[in-house]
């Protein structure tokens, strides 16, 4: 396996992971990899009344920084032209309240327990 398959089976991996994390708290997935202006957002789910766009950053170690400070102002803006791509072809008439989260799945590759950190609503104070 190349390192490029393999990065992108760990991500996909750690995906799952978050997916199965959310709906243990109650988060219903709604979409996987959802991309829209050049933008894609991880996973899409509904909890309680809104929506919640979530990034997912899959790390087996800190050598590149913890997975929540590789989501920075460019990479939510962008997230964020996604969203309201999302919310335009999906649901134009609705006023529906959405957030933005970061999970970070924290562990080996196959880890049958990875540790997560779930950081909520990272984009309240983005400017627009």
């Amino acid at each position: 396996m190349t390192l490029s398959h393999y990065r992108q089976d760990f991500a996909r991996w750690g995906e799952a992971q978050a997916a199965r994390y959310l709906e243990a708290l109650g988060y219903e997935v709604l979409v996987r990899n959802f991309t829209a202006q050049h933008a894609e957002v991880d996973l899409i789910c509904r909890f309680l009344d809104g929506l919640v766009f979530v990034e997912v950053k899959t790390r087996s170690n800190q050598a590149y920084g913890p997975g929540e400070q590789s989501v920075d102002k460019a990479k939510l803006r962008a997230i964020k032209r996604a969203v309201y791509a999302y919310l335009e072809n999906h649901h134009p008439d609705a006023e529906i309240g959405w957030q933005i989260d970061i999970v970070v799945v924290e562990g080996n590759f196959g880890c049958p327990e990875p540790q997560f950190l779930h950081f909520q609503n990272v984009g309240a104070s983005l400017d627009e």
